[in-house]
């Protein structure tokens, strides 16, 4: 089987639409962004927008940022009927030894069987949990801000550098001031 992430460059794109829909299946409103916020930002050069391919499929999508201090993981979903059969585990595995550690993502506190599942899966790849409280800003003025934690592949920022990685992701990610 041929896993890959092929990058999406512009609404033209005939993956476009799977990209938007995985999102808006995968993650609740507030933690999104609109498809034409997310569209807007395909050619700012420290994003990448993915979408997971397995042999000519799309069956997931992998959004990144290469920000000065680390590389962070905001969308990372796989369609539902193909969870939990290795892919993201595949995809994360690969992600991580391809980059430059520390790798930032977050996570939904561990308050329920679901996100206690999450954090493990992603602690199984090395990531470490940060005990620090972190919120994460609304994307837009529809939407809420949402409490949430931080993970670090690599244990060389979290959570010394906390809020050095917070501002980061606030300035650049979310382009909102603390």
């Amino acid at each position: 089987m041929n896993l890959k992430l092929n990058p999406i460059r512009s609404l033209s794109d005939p993956a476009w639409l799977f990209v938007t829909a995985c999102i808006e299946e995968a993650f609740p409103i507030d933690e999104r962004r609109s498809s034409e916020s997310l569209a807007a930002l395909l050619n700012h050069s420290e994003m990448g927008c993915h979408v997971i391919v397995l042999d000519d499929h799309p069956i997931g999508v992998f959004n990144t940022w290469n920000l000065s201090l680390f590389r962070y993981i905001e969308h990372f979903a796989i369609v539902p009927a193909l969870r939990g059969k290795g892919f993201g585990k595949r995809v994360l595995h690969d992600y991580v030894r391809q980059v430059i550690p520390p790798v930032i993502l977050e996570v939904e506190p561990p308050v329920s069987t679901i996100t206690q599942r999450r954090i493990q899966f992603y602690e199984n790849e090395n990531f470490v949990l940060c005990p620090n409280t972190y919120c994460q800003p609304a994307y837009d003025t529809c939407k809420k801000p949402v409490a949430l934690k931080l993970m670090e592949y690599g244990n060389q920022l979290l959570p010394d550098q906390f809020d050095q990685v917070v501002d980061l992701l606030y300035q650049i990610v979310y382009q909102v001031h603390k």
